[in-house]
């Protein structure tokens, strides 16, 4: 899959001859623009030609494309990413990359255990049960907050290692057992702070996140936030729902 190109031109290599249950026909392509669902990042919308494109999910190495109407076999298609959504997503997966490294420092020195990006609100869970002590204080978090900003500020660039996943390759945890046959695996740097294995799509300088603020915390979930353009911000403070546990 071509994580930085907008469209592409590929083939129809299997198409569902019947819509399933909710009326969607499962499309396979050669090749894609548009990211599956994984590793926290929503899937990304799209057209096939002028065929909308509803959810992409993954299945083993490959991608299934949901659309309401059939690609023929061996068509030829343009294949086409909605950029506005797949960079909101870039953002927000590298920003939590970014905030996730930074609470990992001196002397936050805690994990993020989860995290979740969502339409409607973004956070991080940390590893903080086991030792509440460890849970960053209001000031630490203004610190983190500060952190996270000056390094955004100096666009530290963000590098995507990439390697064959092949039978002796050495796979991360966080690889799906399913994820066998080819393929490659994914390494996500931001250089010099952080080095992540990641399926997801991120922003090429951690300059292109503009700013990140957090905005919540809870007992059980620490950490809600945004990252985007300061106009985009500013809309979401007032519109994003706060994480009730």
């Amino acid at each position: 899959m071509h994580r930085t190109d907008k469209e592409l031109t590929t083939t129809c290599i299997d198409c569902s001859e019947k819509p399933d249950k909710k009326g969607f026909y499962q499309i396979k392509l050669h090749d894609t623009v548009l990211f599956p669902e994984g590793g926290g990042q929503p899937f990304d919308t799209g057209f096939i030609d002028d065929i909308p494109v509803h959810n992409v999910q993954r299945q083993g190495i490959e991608h299934v494309h949901y659309t309401k109407a059939p690609v023929a076999v061996g068509k030829q298609v343009t294949v086409k990413v909605d950029w506005d959504r797949r960079w909101d997503h870039m953002q927000q997966h590298s920003g939590q990359h970014l905030l996730s490294a930074v609470l990992e420092q001196e002397p936050f020195c805690v994990e993020t255990g989860s995290w979740n990006m969502g339409a409607s609100r973004s956070y991080i869970e940390l590893e903080t049960r086991q030792d509440p002590s460890r849970v960053p204080t209001p000031e630490q978090l203004q610190q983190v907050e500060r952190r996270v900003n000056k390094m955004i500020v100096e666009s530290i660039p963000v590098i995507v290692h990439t390697q064959a996943n092949k039978e002796d390759t050495e796979r991360p945890d966080s690889v799906p057992d399913d994820y066998v046959g080819g393929g490659t695996i994914r390494t996500v740097e931001i250089k010099g702070i952080d080095m992540n294995p990641c399926c997801g799509t991120h922003v090429s300088s951690s300059g292109h996140l503009q700013m990140i603020k957090l905005l919540h915390t809870e007992t059980a979930r620490c950490g809600l936030f945004l990252s985007g353009p300061p106009e985009t911000f500013v809309e979401n403070v007032y519109s994003k729902t706060i994480v009730q546990t």
